[in-house]
């Protein structure tokens, strides 16, 4: 974003007060996690996550961080098949804190979002991965095109009536899993990515322009601009996947796991916002306000300047690196290749414009709605001037 070192110490400042002390480690515990059983016997317990950092702090600083990735995410092991899950739990975080170790070459972030990935609670995730998969290699079942499975999502009543506004973040686990679980995956196993190189660049710029869409087309005619909190998860991770992808000692068989499994967990948080109506017109017709006669360096600029707890920073960075990567893959492939895609051209600065506008000195609970498909979640947000 081209922050300096005084622009770090303020954003830090500006959410030191969420920093709590790590707990001390378990020796005899962290010594466990270092066989199979003891590893999975931890598995989703919060509390271990003090003891799941020490165990892969030791694992990266004796073994790299590319030899402990391929060890626990990406092998053919029991554990690395459940760590596979967990990186996809907790909005998105642990895919989103592990992208940032690899990509700033921090072995000790790397750490912590495995950390993160082993020790967080399920969302009851693994049994939709495992009943797509299924359903993704049946007879029968076409790929269809991300977008139209978005709208294929808003049509059944089942789905959409399946979560409660009150159930907050645990929407997908209390709501959506135990009603609706069977009739979303038969949607979403529909998502499906080639293997080879053109498929999975393909499938990657197609699902983040469509969670792009999902994040910013979300809107009501007579209110002010607002994104939703758990949408806007989907855009910023998606930049940390195109990471992943990106990297050699990643088979392509994975590659085109990371890709669908996200594709499909995005209609899962789009479900679990009660599959909010997604009209283009607000993106293409948006008139900026603080974002006016901005480009993307005055807009990354405005934001260092914030003060933000950095969820406008990575959602925009998502936004511009989306862009570049569509273009260049149109630049090699041909714009035929994309016409499903909503999000194209400047529409991906323009959601960027909206995501600055609708935040900026805004309070921090009132800088996104926590389910853009509920009515009452409006009520607090203004008229549109």
């Amino acid at each position: 974003m081209g922050g300096n070192a005084k622009d770090l110490k303020r954003a830090f400042e500006d959410n030191d007060h969420q920093q709590i002390p790590i707990p001390p480690t378990d020796p005899a515990i962290v010594a466990e996690m270092k066989r199979s059983e003891g590893f999975v016997k931890y598995l989703r317990s919060q509390e271990n996550y003090n003891n799941y950092l020490k165990f892969f702090e030791t694992e990266v600083e004796t073994h790299g961080c590319k030899g402990v990735l391929c060890q626990y995410l990406f092998a053919s092991t029991p554990v690395a098949k459940a760590m596979f899950v967990q990186l996809y739990e907790g909005l998105y975080h642990p895919l989103i804190h592990i992208g940032f170790g690899i990509e700033f070459d921090q072995p000790a972030i790397v750490a912590e979002g495995l950390a993160q990935a082993a020790s967080h609670t399920s969302g009851n995730i693994s049994n939709y991965f495992a009943r797509c998969d299924e359903l993704a290699q049946s007879e029968g079942v076409r790929s269809t095109p991300l977008r139209e499975l978005y709208r294929n999502v808003r049509a059944s009543d089942k789905i959409r009536t399946a979560v409660q506004l009150q159930q907050g973040p645990n929407r997908i686990r209390d709501g959506l899993m135990p009603n609706a679980m069977e009739e979303l995956a038969v949607i979403a196993a529909q998502f499906r990515v080639g293997r080879d190189n053109l498929d999975w660049e393909r499938g990657l710029i197609e699902s983040t322009s469509c969670a792009a869409y999902n994040a910013a087309a979300a809107q009501r005619e007579s209110k002010a601009t607002k994104l939703d909190f758990f949408s806007m998860h989907a855009v910023t991770s998606s930049i940390f996947l195109s990471l992943l992808v990106r990297q050699s000692w990643i088979a392509n068989e994975n590659k085109a796991k990371l890709i669908e499994w996200k594709g499909r967990l995005d209609l899962a948080w789009y479900a679990s916002s009660r599959a909010p109506q997604l009209d283009l017109h607000f993106i293409t017709s948006y008139q900026p306000t603080i974002s006016k006669d901005m480009n993307w360096h005055t807009l990354y600029e405005a934001i260092v300047n914030s003060h933000d707890d950095g969820h406008v920073a990575k959602f925009v960075r998502a936004l511009y690196n989306a862009e570049t990567e569509m273009r260049d893959f149109v630049s090699r492939v041909g714009r035929e290749s994309i016409t499903s895609f909503p999000i194209q051209g400047d529409l991906w600065f323009r959601a960027a414009q909206m995501c600055l506008d609708s935040t900026t000195d805004m309070p921090l609970d009132e800088k996104w709605l926590m389910g853009s498909g509920f009515d009452t979640v409006w009520d607090r947000v203004p008229e549109a001037l």
